[in-house]
């Protein structure tokens, strides 16, 4: 445990000194890839059987059952990763998904768990959601197995 815990100082001790191409990478047992750009600081936390990683954009939950693993990488190439499959980013009002099957249905909901928007990807390239119209709040977006949460200001 506490090779652990020196090996996680370590890492957090040295996160101002790694370049901006580095990505966190969460493997999940389906296939999916899901990058997260550490210019975001990630934060990682386990609680409830989850994993769960809190960035400046967004919170993301995951099964820990469906976790294979997570690891950094360079962010240079990303795009020739075999296996990676679907992406995630939220610039603004714009959430951006890419690499989802043709039909998956991305379902926005409230805090209070009402479904306020229900888009269905179009291709694997590049399927925008706009929450330009959603009032400021704390909002759930569902894809797969994976809850997003984000937070409109």
């Amino acid at each position: 445990m506490k090779k652990v815990f020196l090996l996680l100082s370590l890492f957090v001790l040295a996160l101002p000194a790694i370049s901006d191409d580095m990505i966190l990478q969460i493997w999940q047992s389906d296939g999916n890839v899901v990058s997260i750009n550490l210019n975001e600081q990630p934060v990682t936390t386990y609680s409830e059987g989850n994993l769960t990683i809190t960035t400046t954009k967004t919170v993301i939950t995951y099964p820990l059952e469906k976790v294979v693993k997570y690891t950094y990488v360079s962010a240079e190439g990303i795009d020739s990763l075999e296996g990676m499959k679907s992406h995630f980013s939220q610039d603004g009002e714009t959430l951006t998904f890419s690499g989802l099957t043709q039909g998956t249905e991305i379902a926005i909901y409230s805090s209070a768990g009402m479904v306020i928007q229900k888009v269905k990807a179009r291709n694997q390239h590049k399927t925008t959601v706009s929450v330009s119209d959603l009032p400021p709040g704390v909002y759930l977006v569902k894809v797969n197995e994976i809850t997003y949460k984000i937070t409109k200001r």
